[in-house]
This record gives C-alpha cells, sequence and structure tokens, in this order.
C-alpha cells in the first residue's frame, strides 16, 4: 500500500500546475459566483522552464523540490492513464482550480482533492488532500503543500 500511496501522491504533485486569480476577485459584482466545470483543455499551464519549490506534507517542515515544465497544461494524471475512475474539474469563482478525483490501483482506493492557485508565470500554490485504503484497511489521509516559484528557462542542472 505505501509504494500506491507513494504513487497516488506523486500524481497529485505532478498535477499542481496554476491558476490565474483575477486582479481584483471582490470587485466584480454582487452576484455570487459559483465553480464552472471544466475539460482538460482549459486546466491552466505553468510557464515552460524550471520551477523550485517548497513542498509541506501533513504541516511538516519544508523541504526543497524543483519540476522542469514544458508550458503545457496540467496533467492531472500524471501521463497515464486509468488511474481516476472518475475526474472532476471546475474553474473556482475566485478564479483557483480544484481537481477532484476517485482514484485507485493494486486493490486500494483513494480520493484525491487538489486545488491550485497563482499567476502560474511567477508563483503558484498547490495544496493536495489523498485518502486512500485497501479491504479491511483503516484508511489514511495526508496534505501536502506546495509554493512553486519560476527559476528561469534552463532546466539543466
Amino acid at each position: 500500500m505505501r509504494a500506491t500511496l507513494v504513487t497516488l501522491c506523486a500524481v497529485a504533485a505532478l498535477a499542481a500546475g496554476c491558476n490565474k486569480k483575477p486582479a481584483d476577485a471582490a470587485g466584480k459584482g454582487a452576484a455570487a459566483a459559483v465553480d464552472t466545470p471544466i475539460t482538460l483543455a482549459e486546466l491552466p499551464a505553468p510557464k515552460a522552464g524550471m520551477w523550485k519549490g517548497q513542498s509541506s506534507q501533513d504541516g511538516g517542515p519544508p523541504e526543497p523540490a524543483s519540476r522542469c515544465m514544458d508550458g503545457k497544461p496540467i496533467d492531472p494524471m500524471g501521463g497515464g492513464s486509468g488511474r481516476c475512475a472518475k475526474l472532476d474539474l471546475k474553474k473556482t469563482a475566485a478564479g483557483g482550480y480544484v481537481i477532484e478525483g476517485d482514484c485507485g490501483a493494486n486493490g486500494v482506493s483513494a480520493k484525491m482533492r487538489l486545488a491550485v492557485e497563482g499567476d502560474y508565470v511567477t508563483t503558484f500554490t498547490t495544496d493536495a488532500q489523498m485518502t486512500m485504503g485497501g479491504a479491511g484497511e483503516t484508511p489514511v489521509s495526508m496534505r501536502n503543500r506546495t509554493v512553486w516559484t519560476y527559476a528561469g528557462e534552463s532546466c539543466e542542472g
């Protein structure tokens, strides 16, 4: 189960993309906005290049992270397919993005929620929560928060 947990958490971390907040979300009128369902093609794309992050799991101390991004929209499936039987994608009323999935592999079921926000040009934040468990096992929950900062065009090194 630990290997599956790590794989599913990696999917959530790799799905971490970004969103673009409106410059003045509070001043956009009195009408209450609602979350809007979107497609995979409508997910935001972080600027191409190297991104450095500080990742904290379950409120623990921050650990460094890095990822070379290609400028394409985030992929909540982490390049794979068939891991999530149900995947809901929404753009929030505040301009962020939320990805929720019922996922699983190797007899382990998992529920994932990933929220992303930022400008995805210089910085963005991902908040992931996963609850996993196998038949007859107590479910395990974990949270991961990563703050990403653009480090430059070069992904070498």
